[in-house]
């Protein structure tokens, strides 16, 4: 394989990555916020209720860097082709690679944030039910 069709190959696993990640945000989400109850105790509602508002954020965060992607890419066209001058292309590319390595990490960290709040939630609702 050429060296290009290695690249167009990658990005078209990374695309298909953030894509899945987001969906799956979004179906735990729903699937949550389908299934869940408030019990009536503060510590199994605020991690319910956390774990919602984490995961449906970090669902939007992920879809505001989809809408990025383009941009990076032109970005990145523009410094490969000599469509814009040099500085410029380089200076666009490092900006918004650089915002969107932050949302990522916000999206990541805001996912497992939600993962972990619903397990707690779920967790102190059944060891709740139980005694």
């Amino acid at each position: 394989m050429s060296v290009s069709k290695d690249l167009e190959s990658s990005q078209q696993v990374h695309f298909k990555f953030e894509f899945y990640l987001v969906a799956l945000t979004f179906t735990i989400a729903a699937s949550a916020i389908q299934t869940g109850k408030f019990s009536g105790y503060s510590s199994i509602d605020f991690f319910e209720g956390m774990a919602w508002v984490t995961l449906v954020i970090s669902g939007l965060i992920g879809l505001w860097r989809l809408e990025y992607f383009a941009p990076m890419l032109r970005a990145n066209w523009n410094l490969l082709s000599g469509a814009v001058p040099q500085p410029e292309a380089e200076s666009q590319k490092v900006a918004l690679e650089a915002s969107n390595r932050r949302k990522y990490k916000a999206q990541r960290l805001l996912f497992f944030a939600g993962i972990v709040s619903l397990l707690m939630a779920r967790l102190l609702s059944a060891i709740h039910d139980a005694y």
